[in-house]
């Protein structure tokens, strides 16, 4: 019987070099696609900030918070600006210990009844560390049900870029409950990514005036945290 050919004797498949090239491949054809992706979002984006600038009959809206607990300082600070037909634009800047994001996004306020509104949102999200870079959907609900006043907002984050993974937020559920100036309720929050929830829920006091409110609130969970808010409208 002949001897096989030596090239063929010593030839031999190395199935991880085979399965880290496949990935390698597959990662440089997706990282164009999500660049254009976050991209093309920045630039409608853009343009609907761009075309609702020329709109007359808006109200302005600044939030600004800052909280506490033993991991460190949350900060957090909005400005949104609704036009009255009903296209929105609203711009946030959120800060946790090693994390600092800014929100870019557009959206249209509905009113499924005459005191609440729902407010869907498409943000572009850059962060400055970890070359994150990426897109979220969000939705504001707001105003009051049966004399219980209502705030609310729910994000997911989708990244395009970078190391931050994805993740979902609940920040945060504020329900009240008005005595003149004052309202007086209970609010939440949840975060979620890579398969782990934490929590938050506590009490909430609110003092309204002429220029928007004040919010306190301490709530435990996860960790014991310690906020306060304030709102401008005008």
């Amino acid at each position: 019987m002949e001897a096989a050919p030596r090239h063929l004797e010593h030839q031999h498949l190395d199935v991880r070099t085979v399965t880290q090239s496949y990935v390698r491949a597959e990662e440089a054809n997706v990282r164009p696609i999500r660049r254009i992706t976050f991209i093309t979002l920045v630039m409608l984006v853009s343009g609907i900030i761009g075309k609702c600038v020329l709109a007359q009959d808006a109200s302005n809206y600044v939030e600004l918070r800052g909280a506490g607990n033993e991991a460190g300082l949350y900060r957090y600070a909005e400005y949104n600006y609704t036009f009255r037909a009903g296209p929105m634009i609203d711009i946030v800047y959120l800060g946790v210990p090693g994390q600092n994001e800014l929100y870019l996004g557009a959206g249209y306020s509905l009113q499924p009844t005459r005191s609440l509104s729902v407010i869907p949102l498409l943000y572009a999200v850059v962060g400055k560390e970890r070359g994150q870079r990426g897109v979220s959907l969000g939705a504001f609900v707001l105003g009051s049900i049966q004399g219980w006043n209502l705030y609310s907002f729910l994000g997911y984050f989708e990244p395009t870029a970078g190391d931050v993974p994805r993740y979902l937020f609940l920040d945060s559920l504020d329900v009240s409950r008005k005595l003149k100036q004052w309202e007086l309720g209970g609010s939440a929050g949840l975060f979620y990514t890579a398969g782990q929830w934490s929590s938050l829920v506590g009490p909430v006091l609110i003092h309204n005036d002429s220029s928007g409110s004040w919010r306190f609130s301490i709530r435990g969970g996860s960790s014991v945290e310690v906020r306060l808010a304030r709102t401008f409208s005008f």
